[in-house]
């Protein structure tokens, strides 16, 4: 057991030789050459002299000035775009979208409707919804405007060629694994499978939202310190690890005495069950959920980024899609063992977490 816990490390130890460094920090040390040769190996010869040259006039100019201060996003016409912002997200939630997610299949169920085709219908309206907002959102970055100005849009096709395609795929990739891994299957469905096991689901549902919020601090403070890459891997070696006891405790302590309704053999398997899902949803939280799309919009160049960021969004949700219509099924047939399905795409997320280069400062 000891051997496997230690392979991510050693797979992570043997790939920091291979890793570049940042193409930002060389081109702080004077190194520009180096930094050249780094973005070559992610963009085309053209995109990267021209980034290049964008990230020394960046540096240049990052030198006549003081790095800001967190004090300064709240002052003046700053503060107001923070607030903004904040205020966005914040509507974003209390619109009522999640309550909708994660309680309609109850109220429905509860007023005579089937809690799985409520599921099914209302993931499949969410998932083509997304189509329009790929098809028409405006680029919104003044360098791509100034780009787009002088160069044709890029065609459709051209995402799917060469270094832009393959970028693509590892976009989709992460998305898809970002909702594979589980992580929805917890906030749609852990009420009820916690309640099953003799749990109270408002309990849950609170104490498993506040995990979730206070989780992301870390993310904040420390995307730009730990980097992007070590934040995925130790998020998905935690998820794995908490996939793997609750699907060996739930298998072994587990059961249907009736056919119908789970019972836990004893309390403290429960117990080991709930904090491996709150453990689960904390290393969640501070790495693949928000790291993710920090990454897909930093590996594309921007002159395909608006159009590959909407093809990686369409992708978290159809995996959002597939989780929200198969977990029940999962649980119906294999249990707990479902877990086991998750943890297999927390794997895949260790290796790909490992071999993936480095972004910050890009």
């Amino acid at each position: 057991v000891m051997g496997i816990i230690c392979a991510p490390a050693l797979i992570l130890f043997l790939g920091m030789m291979f890793l570049p460094r940042s193409p930002r920090w060389l081109v702080q040390q004077g190194r520009r050459r180096e930094a050249l040769v780094v973005l070559l190996t992610i963009r085309s010869e053209e995109e990267a002299v021209r980034e290049e040259e964008e990230i020394h006039q960046e540096v240049i100019q990052e030198q006549k000035e003081a790095a800001p201060a967190w004090s300064e996003l709240l002052h003046g016409r700053q503060a107001r775009l923070l607030l903004l912002g904040v205020t966005l997200q914040l509507l974003q939630q209390l619109c009522g979208m999640n309550a909708f997610m994660y309680f309609g299949p109850k109220i429905f169920e509860a007023i005579g409707f089937s809690a799985n085709t409520f599921t099914t219908i209302n993931n499949f309206v969410n998932f083509l919804s997304t189509f329009p907002a790929v098809a028409l959102a405006d680029r919104d970055i003044y360098n791509e405007v100034l780009q787009a100005q002088k160069e044709a849009a890029p065609a459709w096709s051209e995402l799917l060629r060469g270094r832009q395609g393959r970028l693509l795929l590892l976009g989709v990739t992460l998305q898809l694994l970002q909702q594979l891994c589980g992580m929805n299957a917890f906030m749609y469905f852990g009420p009820k499978i916690f309640e099953a096991i003799g749990f109270s689901a408002n309990t849950f549902t609170t104490i498993n939202n506040f995990v979730n919020f206070l989780s992301t601090f870390p993310a904040v403070a420390l995307a730009d310190r730990a980097g992007r890459r070590t934040l995925m891997l130790c998020s998905s070696v935690g998820m794995l690890l908490a996939c793997a006891v609750m699907g060996t405790t739930g298998l072994l302590c587990v059961s249907r005495p009736d056919g119908e309704k789970w019972a836990v053999s004893n309390q403290s398997a429960g117990w080991v069950i709930a904090i491996s899902a709150f453990f689960f949803v904390f290393n969640f939280a501070y790495g693949w959920g928000p790291i993710v799309w920090v990454y897909c919009a930093e590996i594309f160049p921007l002159r395909y980024r608006a159009r590959c960021i909407g093809v990686c969004t369409m992708a978290n949700w159809v995996g959002n899609f597939i989780i929200a219509q198969f977990t029940p099924m999962l649980l119906e047939a294999i249990e707990f063992s479902t877990f086991y399905v998750f943890g297999l795409f927390c794997l895949v997320g260790v290796f790909l977490s490992a071999w993936l280069p480095e972004t910050k400062g890009v």
